[in-house]
């Protein structure tokens, strides 16, 4: 799938030099995250083309935002996941890839669209390995009262810091919620923490990478972080009034995970898109040209 993009963005990607408005980055870091089903993923392939461009940090917190965005799309594949869709884009994704088209491009959407029924394959399999790790202990925490939003949090970052995906760790917890009813503000502090998880595996690629590269990884951290102490901040917001939104809109579980943190995403992407100059002019302290 991977080799699939490259090959239908690559010369957007050489064009792009000279659009770095904060709209495109949005765009960009949306489009690519989606197609790629992974942040981390469009986030590193930002890390790799950018160290040749000339340095735009709104275009990068812009291209960030619509990342974390996008990323909560690929959680919908979890919900919309069944067998015949699986098998659809196996078999017209592996007749793409083997015909003889003359035009490289039909090769290209047959490799994507194999690996995004590789990725509903895998999302199954995560869906039948929470069932068979479910465990009453693991639900009553989840469930009860009295578990600590620190608790919640810690767990979100630790397990997604190891797991290297949010989006697998999202897919997990679908897979637990199956087995009973989880209170939807424990949720919220799951997706908060598993935002700052996936931080790390940006940060390790940004290792002996260029200083703008490190500067993606450490805006990347920025960005999370404010979510963060914004729903530490402001608890009745996002408890309360945002799920109360969720739930009155949607009466599917699956589809209130997915809103929550979509919802998010949005206010956080929104809070920086207001404050983007000095936040910009803030994350510029930590730019060292060599």
């Amino acid at each position: 799938m991977k080799i699939g993009f490259q090959t239908l963005t690559e010369q957007y990607i050489e064009r792009l030099e000279s659009k770095l408005s904060k709209r495109n980055g949005f765009l960009f870091g949306f489009v690519m995250t989606l197609l790629f089903q992974s942040s981390s993923v469009s986030i590193a392939m930002l890390m790799t083309f950018i160290g040749s461009m000339k340095r735009s940090i709104p275009f990068i917190l812009c291209y960030l935002i619509g990342a974390n965005i996008s990323t909560t799309l690929t959680t919908q594949l979890f919900v919309w996941n069944n067998d015949v869709l699986m098998i659809g884009c196996l078999i017209v994704g592996f007749i793409f890839v083997l015909l003889p088209f003359k035009h490289y491009s039909w090769f290209s959407i047959g490799a994507v669209l194999l690996g995004i029924g590789v990725i509903f394959a895998t999302l199954n399999g995560f869906g039948n390995l929470t069932h068979a790790l479910s465990m009453s202990q693991i639900d009553a925490w989840l469930e009860s009262p009295d578990t600590s939003p620190f608790q919640l949090l810690f767990s979100g970052f630790a397990i997604t810091a190891i797991l290297q995906s949010s989006t697998t760790f999202t897919a997990l917890l679908i897979g637990f919620i199956e087995d009973g009813p989880i209170l939807l503000h424990h949720i919220l502090y799951l997706i908060v923490g598993a935002n700052l998880g996936t931080c790390i595996t940006v940060l390790f690629f940004s290792i002996g990478q260029s200083q703008l590269a490190k500067l993606v990884a450490y805006s990347h951290i920025a960005i999370n972080s404010v979510g963060l102490l914004l729903v530490l901040t402001f608890p009745l917001l996002f408890e309360t009034y945002m799920i109360d939104v969720i739930t009155n809109m949607i009466t599917s579980i699956e589809q209130q995970i997915v809103f929550i943190a979509l919802f998010y995403n949005i206010i956080i992407g929104l809070v920086i898109l207001i404050f983007l100059k000095p936040f910009a002019s803030f994350m510029k302290l930590f730019y060292k040209p060599t």
